[in-house]
C-alpha cells in the first residue's frame, strides 16, 4: 500500500516520468529507457535493465531523502501529507498561472479570451456562450479566478 502510495504521488508530482513496462505502444521504449539501450537494439537486456533500476533506486531514495523529514529512512503518514501538500501547491499554483495568461490585464476571462483557448477553438460559438454562463456564477459576462477556481476538479479531497 506504502510503495502504490508512493509510486503514485511520484508520478503525479511529475518527479518519475517512467512507465512501469519497459514498452510501449509497438514496442518502443520510452525516452527514459532508451538512455539505457546502450546497443540500439531497441530492447533492454538484463545488464540495462538493471543500470535503469539502480537510477530509479537513486532517484526514490533522493526523494525519500528530501522528504523524509524525522530522519528514519521512511515516509511516515504525516510526511506523506506534506508531499500532498506540495502538489496541491503546485497545482493551485500552476491554475492560477494558466487563468492570468488567459485572462491577462483585466484578470477576467471574457467571451473572446474563452472562445480562443485552443480546445474551444473553432467549437460552436453557442456551446463556448453555454460554457461561459454555466462558469460565471455572477452573471456579469466574464469569469473570475473564484468562478475559475470553483468549476475545478478538486484534488485534496
Amino acid at each position: 500500500m506504502k510503495t502504490t502510495l508512493l509510486a503514485i504521488l511520484l508520478l503525479t508530482a511529475g518527479f518519475i516520468n517512467v512507465q512501469a513496462k519497459p514498452a510501449l505502444g509497438h514496442g518502443k521504449l520510452t525516452k527514459f529507457l532508451k538512455t539505457f539501450d546502450l546497443d540500439d537494439n531497441g530492447k533492454l537486456d538484463e545488464e540495462e535493465r538493471q543500470a535503469a533500476k539502480a537510477v530509479l533506486k537513486l532517484k526514490r531514495e533522493d526523494f525519500i531523502a528530501k522528504w523524509d523529514t524525522d530522519g528514519d529512512g521512511k515516509l511516515s503518514r504525516a510526511e506523506i501529507a506534506l508531499i500532498r501538500a506540495d502538489i496541491l501547491a503546485r497545482i493551485e499554483a500552476k491554475r492560477v498561472a494558466k487563468f492570468n495568461e488567459i485572462a491577462g490585464q483585466d484578470e477576467l476571462i471574457s467571451a473572446e479570451e474563452l472562445a480562443a483557448i485552443p480546445v474551444l477553438a473553432g467549437k460552436d460559438p453557442a456551446r463556448v456562450t453555454m460554457l461561459l454562463g454555466y462558469l460565471d456564477q455572477d452573471d456579469n459576462g466574464s469569469i473570475s479566478l473564484a468562478e475559475f477556481k470553483l468549476n475545478l476538479r478538486r484534488h485534496d479531497r
